[in-house]
């Protein structure tokens, strides 16, 4: 169904980013607002920076230089997938200097900044640019003429306002719920009374396979294959069971690959997994990588969850500290002291955190709803239920 109103490309409505002559008469020490691309946030409609720099300092530089109320719109992979950008605004002296790698997008009076961010920063455009993006690899850019031919609806002022009424209550939802679940973290208060115990002496501490490498070992898989980034995509996911390959039988038998039980806890030894602190609990029997410690509590010292818990709170920074990117040994893992209280204070322990968990569970729930409702009033600019 095509839209109700006019359609008009970006380039019609919005500077693509505007010219740095418009703060050269400036004195060079003022302060304004740095936005790199770690500051800008996924999915969120307003960008609210953190950091300062003198005007001397940004200038003259490949910085973008935008103002508040301008819509900043990530233009290189992965960045724009994960939907990188939002409205700038509370800018430091209503300025700021953001990465190159965005594109500024100034409205005319004809359309809200909320609403063009709702138009150009959806997965409608993601979708429409990737194929259109230029570069190799991992480097691949949407160029300025596609940006700027990107044709969005543009309904009445007074039908925008009403649109982003709506959109902005579902986001302070979503906002409110992405707060929660971001800020969780399993915690035990640590008895000073319990006894300790070594890791390796209640846990048996062993690592994975080497992956499969033929294409044959792939096909037809039933048994999950479980690699560092399939953990790094479930931080805090407990009972995980997914992974992005499966291994078939052949594969096992010629490989020899040990199948790893329900309640094994993987620990990652190297990579930016072990920097982010990932852990996983096995919901489901699995084969693990090689780049995996997988740590088999006993049954009669202490509960996996209990277990999986605790290392959540361990900082493999703390075990190795002279490495920005620490990498483990399995000795390192199995001499790490732990608490270890009577079973049914566990018990007591994981019943809690289960509970917190699942309350994590439903927020995660309720972003998804809004963000669909979200998707549904934008796709209704464009006649659709989609955005």
């Amino acid at each position: 169904m095509e839209s109700a109103y006019p359609m008009v490309t970006i380039g019609e409505i919005c500077e693509i980013n505007p010219r740095k002559t418009e703060v050269a008469h400036l004195d060079k020490s003022l302060t304004v607002s740095f936005l790199p691309m770690a500051d800008i946030g996924e999915n969120a409609m307003y960008i609210n920076p953190v950091r300062v720099e003198q005007l001397a300092a940004v200038e003259s530089n490949s910085y973008n230089y935008c103002k508040d109320g301008d819509v900043l719109v990530a233009k290189v992979t992965p960045c724009l997938e994960n939907g990188k950008g939002g409205i700038a605004r509370n800018l430091e002296n209503g300025i700021g200097f953001a990465t190159s790698e965005v594109y500024v997008l100034r409205p005319n009076d004809l359309i809200l900044p909320e609403f063009l961010y709702l138009t150009a920063g959806t997965s409608r455009f993601r979708e429409w640019a990737a194929p259109q993006m230029t570069g190799t690899g991992g480097l691949q850019r949407v160029p300025k003429s596609v940006m700027a031919s990107w044709q969005i609806p543009l309904p009445s002022m007074e039908a925008q306002m009403a649109i982003v009424e709506e959109i902005e209550g579902y986001q302070r939802v979503l906002d409110g719920a992405r707060a929660v679940v971001e800020g969780w973290r399993p915690r035990i208060a640590v008895d000073p009374s319990w006894p300790t115990a070594r890791l390796g002496d209640v846990c048996e501490v062993s690592a994975g396979n080497p992956a499969p490498q033929a294409a044959e070992h792939f096909e037809d898989g039933e048994y999950p294959f479980i690699r560092t980034s399939d953990v790094g995509a479930v931080h805090l996911s407990v009972k995980f069971s997914g992974a992005a390959d499966r291994v078939n039988q052949k594969a096992v038998d010629k490989l020899r690959l040990r199948l790893w039980p329900t309640g094994t806890i993987l620990f990652p030894k190297s990579g930016a997994s072990t920097f982010l602190n990932h852990r996983v609990l096995l919901g489901r029997p699995g084969y693990v990588s090689s780049h995996l410690a997988c740590i088999v509590p006993s049954d009669e010292k202490a509960i996996p969850e209990f277990v999986y818990y605790l290392l959540c709170e361990v900082d493999a920074r703390d075990i190795t500290p002279d490495q920005a990117y620490p990498s483990l040994r399995l000795t390192e893992i199995a001499n790490l002291q732990i608490p270890l209280p009577p079973m049914e204070v566990q018990c007591a322990i994981v019943e809690e955190l289960e509970g917190e968990r699942l309350l994590m569970g439903a927020n995660r729930e309720l972003m998804e709803r809004m963000a669909s409702r979200i998707a549904g009033a934008v796709g209704r600019a464009w006649g659709s239920g989609a955005g």
